[in-house]
């Protein structure tokens, strides 16, 4: 459990490390297989803005785009150099860029990106350079995009940056540290300091434990409660708000919702148990790892255990139908409904509200997603050779893929879009209705809504990024 440090490589260096050259664009776009598309969707009403071309050498992993789609950056490899085009234009030229940059911020005004020159590394904001270190490990704003954060090395230690004041220097910096709260006004990561590790939480460090970690997150949404595990002595404890718990033998699942609410999976000799907020649960067989979750407020809770060879999910102590596997339960944006991927028979379903849904020979890897209100749930399956995206009143048509992480709701919760695949060529598909294919699609994430029946996204079109901006058809 204890964290440790990550180098930055240069987007050269990643390619080489997974094995592919720059002639990846052309291998990319190759990854999908066809299966054909028997059904005829409505044609969608929309309108495309071109806002930058495709340089030589581009490297698809790379590209970004800002939050509202009008801005691109990506990285090309071209002349043994590694360049940065921002909006269509040339921004640097360098020996190396990060991996994981550029990034925008969240208004999309400010770009970053890690330069490599040489021995040495800089953080460009907006196209200024800032001060050279030996190696920067991580770059990246917070949430609110106001504050730029480096983890930058010196010699053999390592320092979190923030907005150019340097913090202080220690062996080693946690794996997937520094997280900034939700509002971005507090920061905390894992640090090593004489073998130790301690958790710094606003530039002041806490106690120290052989090994530090956490769940997702250090703090939970609402900002109010900050937690995390820590090891000493073998065992293993959380720490909530600067206050330590009951040790255990190994502690793991360490969720938070907003309210103060904290839950984890304990083990102590051969017991499993729930401790949530700080009182021990009844023992169980098997708690099943990773289905822990809270509802947003922090007013419901649920995970999967094991019984008899049976799973079952425990949703506010109520016990579901036995299943032969369980995800973890999601709940909707207002805590009244909850779902959950299971396994019945050897059949991939969805159990909604208590209900299991129909059966599927699989299940999407992206999450179930509610819609705002919670009066819609959508997710994708696997039916035959094809995948479709299912609604609690609909099933779609059927594809060759959907884009990964593309689901998504229109704010009144009346619309519903994402990206399909057709063969290798991307399709946008809303309420049902279809775009023209395109060569591929880009952005994290994929899709936008800019009112209750406008999405906008970003595609390859020929040789150009182009904007999208479509209309979701009338409902009748």
């Amino acid at each position: 459990m204890a964290a440790r440090a990550i180098q930055m490589r240069s987007w050269t260096q990643r390619i080489k490390l997974s094995q592919v050259g720059v002639n990846c664009w052309v291998l990319w776009l190759a990854l999908a297989l066809g299966f054909g598309h028997a059904a005829t969707p409505s044609p969608l009403k929309l309108r495309e803005v071109s806002i930058a071309k495709v340089e030589t050498g581009a490297l698809p992993a790379s590209v970004v785009v800002s939050p509202d789609f009008q801005r691109i950056a990506y990285v090309a490899v071209q002349g043994g150099k590694q360049v940065v085009f921002v909006d269509g234009r040339l921004a640097a030229t360098l020996d190396g860029v990060g991996f994981g940059t550029p990034a925008f911020s969240a208004d999309g005004k400010r770009l970053l990106f890690v330069g490599i020159r040489g021995a040495s590394s800089f953080v460009s904001v907006n196209g200024v350079e800032g001060p050279s270190f030996e190696g920067i490990h991580r770059a990246q704003f917070s949430p609110d995009g106001k504050k730029v954060l480096v983890v930058a090395q010196r010699g053999s230690h390592f320092s979190v940056v923030v907005d150019g004041v340097e913090g202080r220097a220690f062996e080693q910096i946690g794996e997937g540290d520094p997280q900034f709260s939700a509002g971005g006004n507090r920061v905390a990561y894992a640090a090593k300091r004489d073998g130790k590790w301690i958790l710094v939480t606003d530039g002041e460090p806490g106690p120290a434990f052989e090994a530090v970690g956490r769940g997702a997150k250090y703090f939970s949404d609402d900002g109010k409660t900050l937690a995390y595990l820590g090891v000493r002595g073998g065992k293993a404890l959380v720490i909530v708000n600067g206050v330590e718990g009951k040790e255990y033998d190994a502690v793991t699942d360490l969720v938070m919702g907003d309210g103060g609410k904290v839950a984890y999976r304990a083990v102590l000799g051969t017991n499993q148990r729930i401790v949530l907020n700080g009182k021990e649960g009844p023992t169980r067989e098997v708690i099943v790892p990773g289905s822990l979750a809270f509802s947003k407020d922090g007013a419901r809770f649920g995970y999967g255990e094991k019984s008899n060879g049976v799973l079952r999910m425990v949703l506010d102590e109520a016990r579901g139908e036995g299943m032969i596997a369980i995800g973890t339960p999601v709940f909707s944006p207002t805590g009244k409904r909850v779902a959950y991927k299971a396994a019945d028979d050897l059949d991939a379903l969805v159990v909604l509200d208590g209900k299991p849904g129909p059966s599927f020979q699989r299940l999407s890897l992206d999450p179930l997603v509610f819609s705002p209100d919670g009066s819609r749930l959508a997710y994708g399956a696997q039916r035959n050779v094809s995948w479709v995206v299912v609604t609690e009143d609909a099933t779609g048509f059927a594809y060759d893929d959907l884009g990964l992480g593309s689901l998504t709701f229109s704010p009144d919760s009346k619309h519903l879009a994402y990206w399909a695949k057709r063969s290798i060529n991307s399709i946008l598909v809303v309420d049902g209705s279809e775009s023209p294919e395109y060569r591929a699609h880009f952005g994290k994430p994929p899709l936008r809504w800019t009112s209750a029946s406008t999405v906008v996204g970003l595609a390859l079109k020929g040789s150009d990024f182009v904007r999208i901006e479509a209309e979701a058809p009338l409902r009748k």
